[in-house]
């Protein structure tokens, strides 16, 4: 199951910048590109190049070259991502950009260079320049403020969106970044609900061209789905978090309902909000499967309840784990460990603060340090933020060395803590 926690952490520190698991033998290897997507592209549309090694410390040392016959033309790259799934391999990275409008319709090849070094060349064609077209949203329900998916072709870097009416009225009109084939619009605030249509749209020698519309409905409290696949299995009595999809997590609401229901027993939670979210098991659930379904409600209304998804319960109580730790240095981030990629031992000093993520099964986790010489004295550490799957925590003042640090229940007598060794320095 991929990890949310690492997610977390990276969000919550800007993915500690590009240095997050960067391998110093892997910096001087040059960049490799595995896909242009789309290889056939008009003319003043959006491009998106997926490899690894764009990228060292900063975007600074990264260049685009088309290449033509005789012509070398450089491209601006407009964004960049990491994901960290696939760091053992060299990283899975994404550029963006937009056709430079010198870039004629033809064959082309293009190269990433970084730092002097050059990627092998990697063919594409553009074509003729031709206006977007609108083939689908997601959700076709959604609150002001969510945000709604729109995907078709012919995408610039920069779009027009608008929204109309029944009658054609245009009710609001924006620019929005897009990749290729994709743009995700967040709907303005103050929107009114009721039935919409959504177009996009481009400027082009001073004028516009639209695609056709695709209807939206505006709703206070749209209906929101469970990603049971990014829940961590539990038994009965455990926490766990409850995950929604992207599109869920985005609606403001005032509580969350749960319903757990096994045979003809029903019951309905809500998560701990204090907590990102964590939601108990209940404990009189037997092992095996049960049906979850959720509901939020805003303003005194609560929405209709989600799909129904099936949940698999443990019949022993799970183990907590640690999935990756941030390691903060004078207010700035430092280092990462992630056990994705089987990083050595994080190093810290007295004073860093760690962020640790994971999956942590207690309803309360406590965070612990003990020497390696004497795993069974332990220092109890503060927690200064807790979310969920991921506690914050300060490194005491230490001896050198070697330490465990543990993520236990309260109730220190039950088994299922996780461990990871850090090295402290002065």
């Amino acid at each position: 199951m991929p990890s949310r926690a690492v997610l977390l952490i990276v969000s919550t520190y800007v993915v500690l910048d590009l240095a997050v698991a960067a391998h110093p033998a892997a910096q001087n290897d040059v960049p490799v590109v595995r896909a242009v997507e789309p290889v056939s592209v008009c003319q003043g549309c959006a491009v998106q190049v997926v490899g690894s090694r764009f990228v060292d410390k900063d975007m600074d040392g990264t260049r685009l070259l088309l290449l033509r016959d005789q012509q070398t033309i450089t491209a601006t790259v407009g964004s960049f991502s990491r994901s960290l799934e696939d760091v053992p391999a060299g990283g899975s990275e994404t550029l963006t950009f937009e056709l430079p409008p010198s870039a004629i319709a033809g064959a082309w090849q293009l190269i990433v260079e970084r730092d002097g070094r050059r990627s092998a060349p990697v063919t594409f064609h553009i074509v003729d320049w031709a206006p977007p077209t609108l083939h689908t949203l997601s959700p076709e329900e959604a609150a002001p403020g969510q945000s709604v998916t729109l995907t078709g072709d012919n995408f610039p870097a920069q779009l027009i969106v608008d929204l109309l009416d029944q009658s054609g009225r245009r009710m609001s009109h924006f620019d929005a970044a897009a990749g290729p084939q994709e743009t995700a619009i967040p709907l303005p605030e103050g929107t009114p609900e009721g039935n919409m249509l959504v177009r996009i749209g481009v400027r082009k020698d001073g004028v516009e061209w639209h695609s056709q519309s695709l209807p939206l409905k505006v709703t206070a409290v749209p209906r929101v789905s469970i990603d049971v696949s990014m829940m961590a299995p539990v038994a009965p009595g455990q926490w766990t978090m409850l995950v929604m999809d992207s599109n869920s997590q985005q609606i403001a609401s005032e509580r969350v309902e749960v319903e757990f229901r096994q045979g003809q027993h029903v019951m309905i939670s809500s998560p701990n909000r204090d907590q990102d979210g964590r939601i108990r098991v209940p404990p009189s659930l037997a092992p095996g499967l049960v049906n979850l379904r959720a509901r939020v409600w805003r303003a005194g209304r609560s929405s209709p309840w989600s799909d129904t998804v099936a949940f698999d319960l443990l019949a022993f109580p799970a183990d907590a784990v640690i999935h990756a730790i941030a390691v903060v240095r004078d207010g700035n981030p430092f280092a990462f460990w992630s056990r994705i990629d089987a990083s050595d031992p994080v190093e810290v000093r007295p004073g860093d603060r760690l962020l640790v993520g994971g999956e942590f099964p207690f309803a309360s986790p406590r965070l612990t340090l003990s020497g390696s010489s004497s795993p069974n004295e332990s220092i109890r550490l503060q927690s200064i933020t807790a979310r969920g799957d991921a506690v914050e925590v300060e490194v005491p003042p230490l001896v050198a060395g070697e330490w465990i640090l543990r993520v236990q229940s309260e109730d220190v007598t039950k088994a299922g803590d996780a461990s990871v060794v850090i090295r402290v320095e002065r």
